[in-house]
C-alpha cells in the first residue's frame, strides 16, 4: 500500500526564518569533487558529452598555452554538491532545528525549480587544484505564479577558492521554491507529450551532432571576429534517462549516496525525502529520471537539470573560443523545462566586441532551444588573444 504524504506549505514563519539566513556564509565540507583530478574532469566531460582534448589529455594540454589540463568552466558544478555543510563527518552535531530544516534552509519539503544563474570566472581551474566552496543566501523574494501560486525566488551566491586561497569563480544561483502539490494541481505543463522520431529524423540529428566543431589549437583572434557571426551549434539529445544517469555520475549531487548513508541523511532530515509509490522514502531528484514522479509536481514527465543545460551552453562557447580563449562570464535564465526525448540545440551569435580591463572581449548572445522554442537564453563574455599578442592573458595567471 502506498503511504499518502502531506507536503509542507510556504508560511510567513518559514519565509522569515529563511530570510534570517541572508548573508550567513556556510562552507561545504565535503563537495562531490574537492580536487581537479584528471578522472573527475574526464567524468564530468563524459556526463555532458564534451570531447575537447584540452580537458581530457595531459599530453595534448601540455602543448597548449596552459601547459596542463584545465577543467571546463562548468566543472565547478561538481565542487559544491556532496555531503555539504551537514555532513555526518563534521565535528559539530546538528541541532534539532537543523535536522528538520535540511537543505531547504527554512523550507523542508518545498520543491526547488532552478531558474537561472550568473557566473564570473577569474582564473582557470588547473589540474591538481583543490577547490574550497562556500555559499550564502543573498536574497529572498516572494512571488505568485500561475504554476504554483505562492512561491519564493531564492538567490544564493557561491564562491570557489583554490588551494592558494585565490577566488576562482563566483556564481549567483536563482531557484524558485514551490509547494509540490500546487504544481500538480495546476498541471501547467500537463498537455505536453514526448516526441517520437522516425529513422530519417534520427539520422539527421546524428549528422548534426557529429558535425560539432572543436576550435582547439587553431587560434581564434579577437581581430578576426565579426559582429553578427554565428557559433557552430552543439546538439544534445534526444535526451534519455541514460543522459541523466551520466550527468549525475559526472556532476554528483547531494543525494548521490546509497543505502545506509542515505538512510542516515533522512534520519537527520526527514522532510527532505518523498514517499514513493511503494511507501519508501526516496529522493526528490527523481523528477529528473521518473516520469510518474515528475507528474506529481505538475510536469508532464521527467526533465533535465538546469545546471546541466548551462554546462551544454558552456560547451558551445569553449568549442568556439579554442584553446587560447577564456570564458569570463555567463548570465542565463531558465524559461521552460526540457523533457526526456527533447532535442536541444545550443546556439550563439556575436553581439559586440570591445576592450575591457585591458582584455579583448567578445560578447555573445547564447541560447538553448528545443522543438518547442527557446528554453534558456543568456549572454556571455569571452576573452580572446590578439594577433599582436598571441596567447591569452589568463594563461599567465
Amino acid at each position: 500500500m502506498t503511504t499518502q504524504q502531506t507536503f509542507p506549505k510556504i508560511t510567513d514563519e518559514a519565509i522569515a526564518a529563511l530570510r534570517g539566513r541572508i548573508g550567513i556564509e556556510r562552507p561545504w565540507t565535503q563537495p562531490y569533487c574537492e580536487w581537479a583530478h584528471p578522472d573527475n574532469i574526464r567524468h564530468f566531460c563524459d556526463g555532458i558529452g564534451d570531447m575537447n582534448p584540452l580537458y581530457r589529455s595531459e599530453e595534448y594540454a601540455s602543448k597548449t598555452g596552459w601547459r596542463t589540463v584545465i577543467a571546463p568552466p562548468a566543472f565547478l558544478y561538481c565542487c559544491w554538491y556532496g555531503g555539504g555543510y551537514d555532513d555526518p563527518a563534521r565535528k559539530r552535531k546538528l541541532t534539532e532545528e537543523e535536522k528538520q530544516r535540511g537543505r531547504g534552509g527554512a523550507l523542508p519539503g518545498i520543491h526547488g525549480l532552478w531558474s537561472g544563474c550568473r557566473w564570473e570566472w577569474y582564473v582557470p581551474v588547473r589540474l591538481g587544484d583543490r577547490l574550497t566552496p562556500t555559499e550564502y543566501m543573498a536574497d529572498v523574494q516572494e512571488k505568485r505564479g500561475r504554476f504554483a501560486g505562492r512561491q519564493l525566488l531564492e538567490t544564493t551566491e557561491k564562491v570557489f577558492r583554490n588551494g592558494n586561497g585565490v577566488v576562482v569563480a563566483k556564481c549567483q544561483d536563482y531557484s524558485m521554491r514551490i509547494e509540490r502539490d500546487k504544481g500538480h494541481e495546476t498541471k501547467k505543463y500537463g498537455a505536453l507529450t514526448a516526441p517520437t522520431y522516425s529513422p530519417e529524423e534520427i539520422a539527421r540529428i546524428e549528422a548534426e551532432t557529429l558535425a560539432e566543431e572543436v576550435r582547439g589549437a587553431n587560434p581564434r583572434y579577437w581581430e578576426d571576429v565579426q559582429i553578427g557571426e554565428s557559433l557552430k551549434p552543439v546538439i544534445k539529445g534526444p535526451l534519455l534517462i541514460t543522459d541523466m544517469v551520466c550527468w549525475y555520475a559526472g556532476r554528483g549531487g547531494r543525494f548521490n549516496v546509497a543505502h545506509g548513508i542515505r538512510t542516515r541523511y533522512f534520519k537527520r532530515h526527514p522532510a527532505a525525502g518523498i514517499i514513493n509509490e511503494q511507501g519508501v522514502r526516496d529522493v526528490p531528484n527523481r523528477v529528473h529520471w521518473e516520469n510518474e514522479f515528475a507528474k506529481r509536481i505538475g510536469a508532464p514527465g521527467a526533465y533535465d537539470v538546469g545546471p546541466q543545460r548551462v554546462s551544454w551552453v558552456t560547451h558551445l562557447l569553449t568549442n568556439w573560443i579554442g584553446d587560447d580563449g577564456f570564458l569570463k562570464s555567463l548570465q542565463i535564465e531558465a524559461r521552460a523545462m526540457n523533457h526526456i526525448m527533447d532535442v536541444t540545440r545550443c546556439k550563439g551569435v556575436v553581439k559586440d566586441k570591445y576592450v575591457k580591463d585591458g582584455h579583448h572581449v567578445v560578447a555573445v548572445e547564447v541560447w538553448a532551444e528545443n522543438q518547442r522554442g527557446i528554453t534558456m537564453p543568456g549572454r556571455a563574455e569571452v576573452v580572446l588573444s590578439t594577433r599582436a599578442e598571441p596567447g591569452n592573458p589568463y594563461q599567465r595567471l
